[in-house]
C-alpha cells in the first residue's frame, strides 16, 4: 500500500511538473525581446519587413526597412528602440546592409521609413551601441575616411531586466566581461550574497537593483576592499528583481534575484 501511494505521489508530481511548460505561440523566425521606453516589452522578428508583437503574441507594428535594390540586410547585429536616436516615440531600427564585396551602409530609420542616419560603411563592420558609463554612443565604421566614428546620442535606453538593455546589443566601452555572480541563496527570504569583481583600473562601482518594470529600487556602492556583498531583503516586497554592476567602464550583465516572504 505504501509503495502504491509513493508511486502515485511521484506520478502526480511528474504530471504537475510537466504541466508547467505550455506552448504560447509559434513564429516562423526566432523572436527576440526588446524593451521600449514608452511601450514596454515586445517580441521582435527582424527582417526586410520587421514585425513587433505584444506579449500576448498579437501583431503590434510592421516596419519596412529601407533597402535599395541590389542591397541585402545583414541580421547579425541590429537594434530596435524608440527614444535613443531622438525624443519622439516612433520605433527606430539600426541595421547594416551590403551590396557586394566589402560595400556596406549603416542605416537608422523610424517606423514611417524616414532615414534618421546614413553612413557608407564596410561589409561585416557592424554599427554598435556602447555605454561609456554615462551616456550611450553609436560607433559606426566610415568607409570614406576608413575610421570608426563615435556619435553622441540624444536619447537613452530603459533598463534591461537581465542586464544592460533588451533588444539592442550594448557593449562595454572596453569590451570587458561581466564581473558579477548569481545571488546565493536564491530564492531568499532573508539575506543573500553577491560576488563581484571590478574591472581592471576601476576602484569603485555600484550594484544597482531594479524591479520587473525596470524601475530603480536601490543600490550599493562597492570598492576593492571586498569581493562580495551581503544584502538584506527585509525592505523588498516578494517578487523578482534584477541587478547589475555599474562602473565608469560600463554595465555588467544582469542577474535575477527572487525574494519570497
Amino acid at each position: 500500500m505504501k509503495k502504491l501511494i509513493t508511486i502515485l505521489a511521484i506520478s502526480i508530481a511528474t504530471i504537475t511538473a510537466n504541466a508547467q511548460i505550455t506552448l504560447e505561440s509559434s513564429y516562423t523566425s526566432m523572436p527576440k525581446v526588446i524593451h521600449l521606453s514608452s511601450s514596454g516589452y515586445k517580441y521582435c522578428i527582424i527582417g526586410d519587413t520587421t514585425r513587433l508583437y505584444n506579449l500576448n503574441h498579437s501583431l503590434w507594428k510592421t516596419i519596412n526597412l529601407v533597402i535599395p535594390a541590389g542591397w541585402y540586410n545583414m541580421y547579425d547585429e541590429w537594434s530596435v528602440s524608440d527614444q535613443l536616436f531622438n525624443s519622439d516615440t516612433l520605433i527606430e531600427v539600426l541595421y547594416l546592409i551590403n551590396s557586394s564585396g566589402m560595400t556596406g551602409r549603416t542605416y537608422v530609420i523610424n517606423e514611417t521609413g524616414s532615414i534618421l542616419f546614413q553612413l557608407e560603411s564596410s561589409y561585416a563592420k557592424y554599427p554598435k551601441i556602447i555605454n561609456d558609463g554615462t551616456n550611450f554612443k553609436l560607433v559606426a565604421y566610415d568607409s570614406v575616411s576608413s575610421k570608426y566614428n563615435v556619435y553622441g546620442l540624444p536619447g537613452t535606453l530603459p533598463c534591461d531586466l537581465c542586464g544592460g538593455t533588451v533588444g539592442i546589443p550594448v557593449h562595454n566601452s572596453d569590451g570587458s566581461k561581466e564581473m558579477i555572480s548569481n545571488p546565493y541563496p536564491n530564492p531568499t527570504n532573508d539575506k543573500t550574497t553577491i560576488n563581484y569583481e571590478l574591472p581592471e583600473g576601476i576602484n569603485q562601482g555600484k550594484i544597482a537593483f531594479y524591479d520587473i518594470m525596470g524601475n530603480y529600487v536601490k543600490g550599493f556602492m562597492v570598492d576593492r576592499t571586498f569581493k562580495d556583498l551581503q544584502i538584506s531583503n527585509a525592505d523588498l516586497a516578494a517578487g523578482t528583481y534584477y541587478y547589475q554592476l555599474q562602473t565608469s567602464k560600463g554595465m555588467s550583465g544582469g542577474k535575477k534575484l527572487m525574494v519570497i516572504k
